[in-house]
């Protein structure tokens, strides 16, 4: 066994006693890295939307296609030695702060917030993925009913599933509209209704081929640059139980 092998093993028995669990997005880098140290470039087939967990380490370890074992090792022990020193910032709560700055909320400050979050909903509205994913920073975390997407390829993967983007997604037509907005020193909080027509699967809804208006509650924070922290979403998806959905057939 090689010197690098032996390191490597000893940093993956390190990385389960560390005084300090990482976060979310450091616990993704090291999953890449130890299976593209150990296996090479990825194999099989990306799990399904549903699988947020499976499709989330698939994503880690497909991000590192093309690079070397050798250099994945390296680069593992190296991200377990600098988690052993605590250099690494822990990142576990789901609303992450990247240079965030929150100026006194004032007129000015609601009318920022307010044209930032009208300009992600716009590219939305446009099914522009591009620019929806341009709204947002590059360590910006989303939720969605309590659902963490931890990445941008998570993130863009949920807008997709969505009807978000140019391709089919599972609602027709999306669009959102805003119905209220409020304001706290952190956020600003948005109520609407994501409207559609429901023409594909949805978290285990088969398609009811109906026009649905499904309310939500969102909230918003912006990093300095202007670009979106994160994004909290509590949607109700009751609209999409009834009669034209077999799979519910005879729940009310």
């Amino acid at each position: 066994m090689s010197d690098l092998k032996k390191r490597f093993d000893a940093a993956a028995a390190d990385s389960k006693n560390l005084r300090e669990a990482p976060g979310n997005d450091v616990k993704l880098k090291m999953y890449g890295l130890f299976k593209q140290g150990g296996a090479g470039d990825v194999t099989g087939s990306r799990p399904g939307f549903t699988d947020i967990v499976g499709r989330a380490k698939y994503d880690a370890w497909a991000a590192l296609k093309g690079t070397g074992t050798e250099d994945a090792m390296q680069q593992y022990i190296d991200l377990v030695e600098s988690l052993k020193l605590g250099r690494t910032t822990k990142t576990n709560d789901p609303v992450k702060l990247v240079k965030e700055v929150i100026p006194p909320l004032d007129d000015r400050e609601r009318e920022r917030r307010r044209a930032l979050v009208r300009a992600h909903y716009a590219a939305e509205n446009d099914h522009d993925l591009e620019r929806i994913m341009g709204t947002f920073s590059e360590n910006a975390v989303m939720l969605y009913n309590r659902q963490s997407f931890p990445s941008g390829e998570a993130i863009r993967s949920a807008h997709g599933y969505f009807g978000m983007s140019a391709a089919p997604g599972a609602f027709g037509g999306f669009r959102s509209i805003v119905d209220q907005e409020h304001f706290t020193d952190t956020e600003i909080v948005i109520e609407g209704r994501a409207c559609g027509r429901h023409i594909s699967e949805f978290l285990g809804f088969l398609p009811t081929e109906r026009d649905v208006e499904l309310p939500f509650v969102a909230f918003y924070r912006f990093d300095a640059d202007g670009k979106l922290t994160s994004e909290r979403v509590v949607m109700n998806l009751g609209p999409l139980r009834g009669a034209a959905n077999p799979s519910l057939k005879g729940e009310r």
